[in-house]
């Protein structure tokens, strides 16, 4: 009899992943756009860290000033319509 030296090679299944949530082009982010659909807060401060970016010109160097800025803002927007009123609308 012939007998066989080394390990036995062994497969496994592998299990499919889901299919990945539908990303949002250029964010990394992924959008539940709709009716009734509000955006985090993470995702306005985002947004409005992205609009001063843009406003300077695209200039990079003022992102950590850009996103507290950013932070400002929406803290003042929140508390403005707590109080029935919106900050960035003055």
């Amino acid at each position: 009899m012939k007998q066989t030296t080394g390990s036995a090679v062994r497969t496994r299944a592998v299990a499919k992943r889901p299919p990945m949530a539908v990303m949002a082009k250029g964010d990394g982010h992924a959008r539940a756009d709709g009716p009734g659909f509000e955006p985090s807060r993470e995702g306005r401060i985002h947004e409005a860290a992205y609009a001063l970016y843009e406003a300077r010109g695209c200039v990079h160097g003022h992102d950590v000033d850009d996103w507290l800025a950013a932070e400002a803002a929406v803290a003042r927007e929140a508390s403005g319509a707590i109080a029935g009123c919106s900050a960035l609308d003055h």
